[in-house]
């Protein structure tokens, strides 16, 4: 039995803890704690029946737990690295978790504190960095780059050689065409096509996907 620390009580949280019982059917047992989160309102109450125990930077009291990453949406992804910080952990210290529904191939690789949703497919020689989410449906296709921090909504689909920056978000069924290569920091729209490079730092919607604006 692992002890899990989830580090943000919001809705990614409320899915990893649903798939505590089906890890535990595919052998991955695991135990939670409870929750750390910085917002005052959340201090001393509970999350999905299981306590707030503290903020991020009471993660120390915990030395012999594994810590689940579930902060970031589309408004804070950029700032995750900055908020996971404040917990003062090695990056070795959060769990990488795999619903028992996904499909991982073999000859893929996935970096410390990555989610991976049911029903996601992730094919050979994919390289996952660190603190990645992939959600539910989305499709990682053969010899595809995810960098660091970035998160992949539902029914997201990446053809081969697709390389996405650090911070990124790839909004809910948007599609990256082979060997494209999203910048660091930037934003693909909900249902957009993505036919060309897009620069870092810059949100692009639409099919065929346009730059919207650049981001400060």
């Amino acid at each position: 039995m692992t002890q899990l620390v989830i580090v943000g009580a919001g809705g990614t949280a409320s899915d990893v803890l649903d798939w505590l019982e089906g890890l535990a059917a595919a052998g991955q047992r695991y135990e939670c704690l409870g929750l750390l989160d910085d917002d005052a309102e959340k201090k001393n109450t509970m999350f999905a029946g299981h306590r707030l125990l503290g903020s991020l930077a009471d993660a120390g009291r915990f030395p012999d737990a594994r810590f689940v990453d579930a902060t970031g949406g589309p408004n804070s992804h950029r700032r995750r690295a900055e908020i996971v910080a404040r917990t003062g952990l090695d990056h070795d210290r959060f769990e990488t978790l795999v619903h028992p529904l996904a499909t991982v191939s073999p000859r893929a690789t996935l970096g410390p504190g990555c989610l991976v949703y049911p029903y996601v497919f992730v094919g050979p020689a994919v390289r996952v960095g660190r603190h990645v989410t992939i959600l539910s449906h989305a499709s990682v296709h053969h010899e595809s780059r995810i960098g660091d921090w970035s998160i992949l909504a539902s029914h997201v689909a990446l053809a081969g050689g697709v390389t996405v920056g650090e911070h990124c978000y790839l909004g809910m069924g948007s599609r990256i065409i082979g060997g494209v290569v999203v910048g660091d920091q930037s934003m693909v729209g909900m249902g957009s096509v993505v036919l060309r490079d897009v620069a870092p730092a810059t949100v692009v919607a639409g099919n065929p996907a346009r730059t919207l604006k650049p981001r400060s």
